[in-house]
Formats: C-alpha cells, sequence, structure tokens
C-alpha cells in the first residue's frame, strides 16, 4: 500500500512494475510474520504494489488457505494500530476489502465503502480518485461494485443516506454509526 517511504499515499495502478521476484520475495516476507497486525500491513502493500496477476494470486491463496494470517496480535487490546494515520487505517480497510472481493452482504459493503468515502473526505483527500485506485486493484465484480457507488448521485452516497454521523473528536472529525 505504501511503497515508497517518502509517500505513504496509495499510488495510482500506472505506477506499478514488481517483478515476480520481488513478488515472491514479498509473499516468502509474509509466510515469516508472527504477529497478525504486522501481516495484515506487508499484506496490503504488496497487493497495492503488486501486477494484476499478483492480485489473483494473493485472493487466490487466501481463499485456499495456501497463504494464512498469523492468529497471535501484538497489541491484543488495542482496537486500531496506534502507528498508522488515520489515513492509511483507511486505505487498509479498502484494500482488505479489495482482496476479499467485497463480503457476502452488499448493503454491509456499502455502508463500509460511505464510512471509507467520507473519512477520506474530511482528512481532506481525494476519495474519489482513491476509490477509483482501489477499483483497479481489484477483481473485476468488485471494482464494478467501487465504480457504482463513486457513481451514485451525492444525496444517494451521503451520510445521512448510510445512517452515519460526523463526530468532533480531540484529534479532528470522523465518521461514526448512528
Amino acid at each position: 500500500m505504501f511503497p515508497e517511504a517518502d509517500d505513504k499515499r496509495l499510488r495510482s495502478c500506472d505506477d506499478l512494475g514488481m517483478t515476480d521476484a520481488e513478488f515472491q520475495q514479498g509473499l516468502s516476507s509474509l509466510e515469516g510474520m508472527i504477529y497478525r497486525e504486522d501481516f495484515e500491513t506487508a499484506l496490503c502493500d504488496l497487493y497495492a504494489s503488486s501486477e494484476p496477476a499478483h492480485r489473483i494470486v494473493l485472493r487466490q491463496d487466501l481463499t485456499a488457505g495456501v497463504l494464512q494470517k498469523p492468529t497471535a496480535w501484538r497489541y491484543p487490546t488495542a482496537y486500531f494500530r496506534s502507528d498508522l494515520t488515520r489515513e492509511q487505517r483507511i486505505q487498509q480497510l479498502l484494500i482488505r476489502m479489495s482482496i476479499a472481493g467485497g463480503s457476502t452482504d452488499y448493503r454491509e459493503d456499502l455502508r463500509e465503502l460511505a464510512y471509507c468515502y467520507h473519512s477520506l473526505l474530511l482528512l481532506g483527500l481525494d476519495a474519489d480518485a482513491i476509490f477509483e485506485t482501489i477499483a483497479q486493484l481489484s477483481d473485476l465484480k468488485f471494482g464494478r461494485f467501487v465504480r457504482a457507488f463513486l457513481s451514485r448521485p451525492p444525496e444517494n452516497k451521503s451520510v445521512e443516506a448510510f445512517g452515519l454521523t460526523i463526530v468532533q473528536t480531540p484529534d479532528g472529525p470522523v465518521v461514526d454509526s448512528l
């Protein structure tokens, strides 16, 4: 997700160029990870920087159980990783949705997309561009789903339309459920 240390934002799919050897090295490093949080971050990074054929392999290996997430947590009581920014957490959530191809309940996926979309807007980011990048990273079905969300009229993708609200916190406004 964040291939360049200086710029921790999702890159456009036009900027990708991982070789098979680099991908295999990334897979090997995933298999050696002890903690689930580290695995999730490395998986998202590898997925976002991989070629389309590599992303297919990652999705298939995760679905088939060939690539297994560690069960140990580095911080078992932490709800969110404190070392990630809100932007990084939202981008990881979107990438995990892309890897999974969505859930079995499209309504939950829509609500999750709305949460991410409005969270990115609150952070002052171009949510449409980030969502388009996620659509490009995704399989065809989930990519269409993300683009369909983007093409909704504003009133049909508003905070209110999804039962969300904006809450003021010491760290700034955040999206929350009603």
